[in-house]
């Protein structure tokens, strides 16, 4: 497991109420499924409901492997570009 950082923005982040995060995770879908542990109420986010930034460039991959200290950026559709 990669110790990494996670961090929300736009409508992510006002609808899940989580800025920043410390997690651990072995790739980028494991990501998901830890973030929507912190998450409080029903509200989940999926990997096709965000656009994945991996140390400020685009991840396309779900299946993508993390390595300690990596910064992951998960930012609403209407966010990115």
């Amino acid at each position: 497991m990669a110790k990494v950082d996670v961090k929300c923005f736009g409508v992510l982040r006002l609808d899940s109420k989580i800025d920043k995060a410390s997690i651990e995770a072995d790739n980028i879908e494991e990501v998901f499924e830890k973030v929507n542990k912190l998450i409080e109420g029903d509200m989940r986010i999926s990997y096709g409901d965000a656009l994945v930034y991996l140390n400020s460039e685009r991840c396309e991959s779900k299946r993508k492997k993390l390595n300690d200290g990596d910064q992951v950026w998960l930012l609403s559709p209407a966010s990115g570009g």
